[in-house]
């Protein structure tokens, strides 16, 4: 799993256009699936986090691993899903959305 991830930062990395971090005040970009940006951001940074949550420490080297993983992907989530909340509390599909990262936990 972890070489997917690594997979999946370079190939994101190598892309010729990089894209900008995403702005409070800016208007936000749909996505493929119509949910806006950053409700798809938070919901890849919840699956990584559970991911990370879930992993075993079989040894030193993994702990460390799960312990940066864990400080990478999940700080600050909750907080930010209960922003997206208020922001989009009139788009059942966003509410939607939200309401799953409700049920990983």
């Amino acid at each position: 799993m972890m070489r997917l991830v690594l997979l999946a930062a370079t190939c994101a990395c190598a892309s010729s256009s990089p894209t900008p971090a995403p702005s409070n005040s800016a208007p936000r970009e749909q996505t493929q699936t119509g949910l806006p940006a950053d409700v798809k951001t938070l919901t890849e940074r919840w699956e990584q986090c559970w991911h990370f949550a879930g992993e075993e420490p079989y040894d030193a080297q993994r702990k460390k691993e799960i312990e940066q993983g864990i400080a990478t992907w999940c700080n600050g989530n909750e907080e930010q899903r209960e922003r997206l909340r208020t922001k989009y509390r009139d788009r059942a599909d966003v509410r939607s959305a939200l309401k799953k990262l409700d049920e990983m936990q």
